[in-house]
């Protein structure tokens, strides 16, 4: 999107939000998360990428979604564990089982009791790793 374009976008909302980016711990995970929040959120949207798995390719994409949903929504992108824009990981090599296990420690914080109800947006192997996390998986 261009920057005109995303002008726009928040001009017709008037919203403005700030991203922020942090560095924590998901169990034994490290994790690089970015995000918009909101004053009232009355959900929260969590973005699981595809290939490359980093967070911070989504981040046009999630200040739309938070216009889209004007500002009512916590917005959220957690790259996978080693496919961070910064090498928090430092260098280890995470298999897909621990993806998963990622996934299942993050999706129990974010649905932790007094939290705003979640929804899961993913892509490609994102969308995988959803589908193993799952009662079905």
């Amino acid at each position: 999107m261009s920057s005109n374009a995303q002008k726009q976008l928040t001009a017709q909302n008037q919203l403005t939000a700030n991203m922020w980016q942090a560095k924590y711990s998901v169990g034994k995970y490290p994790t690089e998360a970015w995000g918009m929040q909101s004053l009232q959120p009355r959900m929260q949207v969590l973005v699981l990428p595809g290939n490359p798995g980093s967070a911070c390719w989504y981040r046009v994409f999630m200040q739309q979604l938070f216009a889209a949903f004007n500002g009512s929504a916590d917005v959220m992108a957690v790259s996978h564990v080693g496919h961070d824009c910064e090498d928090i990981s430092s260098g280890a090599v995470w298999g897909l089982d621990c993806q998963v296990q990622h996934k299942v420690e993050l999706l129990q914080e974010l649905t932790a009791p007094g939290r705003p109800p979640l929804v899961v947006l993913a892509h490609s192997i994102g969308s995988f790793i959803t589908l193993q996390v799952g009662p079905c998986g």
